[in-house]
């Protein structure tokens, strides 16, 4: 009986539906020349982003670079050795694909990441290396913008881009820009004549809070939903057109700060078509974040915040309490934990304003009570993946007491939670015997199969095999125990 093969278009399709697992596609290179050729594709709309893939980035960025250079055309190959640049003779061999024609993602930062590999330990005076470093530069710009057929990202650089042959055609379906506040406004009347799609913009404020072809270029877009904020100093950024606000305050959908909050809590408010908020304080912004008190978001559905400070819990609450019932995803990353009074306050104020939650942290402390814990669950109609954290005292003659009892935990869990709940977290000190896990994984039968966490440095054989019991029963269908037994 003869085998039938999988169709190109199947094997594609299925490629990319694991089209973000990097190294399985990295896999699939060597499979077979139908696996290799949709591969190729894939991994080349943003190649940059693979090296972490690689044991050693410098290894990666000398690869890479060297299959550039094989994509040069022979004329500029021509042109280095006449003007004495002396590269390896194997990038005369053209490569064995088009690699350029895919790629979607190009900036100042990978182009001279990509140039600077290729010289490291190149022998002769600076003068010359810089000279041979900027031939380079060049040519390579006019590559990706010359054959890059779909440049979805661009960093823009600091040179009038669209004067390159070829940048009006490849940039006209560009979704996302990043941009320096410092560049001059030209820079930014120049794109909308040939890009109307852009989506998102990325402004990094360096020296001024206020670029007039920014907000020029907003306004000239059709599709525009998204806005970053990447904060180098403690300013505000601003918007001198009216027009600017009101037509953010329709489309705008998500907004990301990094560093600091530089909108005012008033021009924040004005936004009220948003639905995403995400900050990232690298850097601890109390002003910032306590305008964050004031803010009203009233269709917000996704709140993200990364590098968060515990005894700020207070505001994060506040904030949930502003808005209007729509919040589906909460993600809070915590430096330190919250103190217990404030977990007590963010319990209840997710029981009360955010009857439709699905994924959301929780913190729990020692000798707390468990009733605001059991109110939200029972609350929480449409929760489907909790991360429960044990809060640590902060008095270090604690630190060493013995795991918090996990059992009573559980038990509201399988008994209060929705029906729908696939995925639980437990972080911290927790402990439970495999007789309590086992009487845990008996209640949840028949309801959703259960991915299960449990992250705590004491290893357990019989809490494992429990796992390994009920996984075969299609209790639980995946999770991670003690850090060292995959279930």
């Amino acid at each position: 009986m003869k085998v039938k093969q999988l169709t190109e278009d199947c094997i594609k399709g299925i490629l990319e539906y694991i089209s973000d697992d990097k190294i399985t596609l990295y896999s699939c290179l060597n499979a077979n020349r139908a696996f290799c050729k949709s591969v190729v594709p894939i991994l080349w709309r943003n190649p940059w982003i693979n090296s972490s893939i690689f044991y050693d980035d410098t290894i990666f960025w000398k690869l890479i670079g060297k299959t550039i250079l094989k994509c040069l055309p022979k004329e500029s190959k021509e042109t280095f050795y006449k003007k004495g640049l002396r590269l390896n003779s194997s990038i005369i061999e053209p490569p064995l694909f088009n690699y350029i024609s895919y790629c979607q993602s190009l900036s100042d930062k990978v182009i001279q990441k990509l140039v600077d590999n290729i010289f490291d330990g190149y022998n002769c005076d600076l003068i010359t290396l810089n000279d041979y470093k900027g031939m380079i530069q060049e040519e390579f710009w006019n590559l990706f913008l010359k054959q890059s057929y779909n440049i979805k990202f661009l960093k823009l650089p600091i040179f009038k881009i669209f004067e390159y042959p070829g940048a009006k055609r490849c940039l006209s379906s560009l979704s996302t820009l990043e941009c320096d506040t410092f560049l001059p406004s030209e820079y930014f009347f120049e794109i909308p004549k040939y890009c109307h799609s852009i989506r998102r913009i990325e402004i990094s404020m360096n020296f001024n809070n206020y670029n007039e072809g920014i907000e020029s270029l907003i306004l000239t877009q059709n599709n525009f939903q998204e806005l970053k904020f990447i904060s180098h100093e403690d300013k505000k950024f601003k918007f001198k057109n009216s027009k600017t606000l009101e037509f953010l305050s329709r489309s705008l959908k998500s907004i990301e700060f990094e560093n600091r909050v530089c909108l005012s809590s008033q021009i924040l408010s004005s936004f009220t078509n948003l639905t995403e908020l995400h900050i990232n304080l690298k850097n601890f912004d109390y002003c910032g974040l306590y305008c964050l008190k004031d803010i009203i978001i009233p269709q917000l559905e996704v709140l993200n915040l990364t590098n968060a400070v515990g005894v700020n819990f207070d505001i994060y609450s506040n904030l949930i309490s502003n808005t209007q019932g729509f919040l589906r995803f909460i993600k809070i990353e915590t430096k330190t934990h919250p103190p217990t009074s404030n977990i007590e306050i963010y319990l209840q104020t997710l029981t009360t304003y955010c009857p439709r939650i699905e994924v959301v942290p929780i913190w729990l402390a020692r000798r707390q009570s468990l009733d605001n814990f059991e109110n939200f669950l029972f609350s929480s109609n449409e929760l489907k993946i909790i991360q429960i954290e044990l809060k640590e005292p902060n008095d270090n003659v604690y630190n060493n007491r013995e795991p918090v009892l996990a059992k009573p935990v559980l038990e509201l869990l399988a008994t209060r939670s929705n029906p729908e709940l696939k995925k639980i977290y437990l972080k911290g000190k927790w402990s439970f015997s495999h007789t309590d896990l086992q009487k845990f994984f008996e209640m949840w039968k028949g309801r959703r199969f259960l991915t299960f966490h449990f992250d705590n440095e004491f290893y357990s054989y019989y809490i494992v095999k429990v796992c390994e019991e009920y996984y075969k029963q299609g209790v639980i269908n995946g999770g991670t125990i003690n850090y060292t037994s995959k279930v």
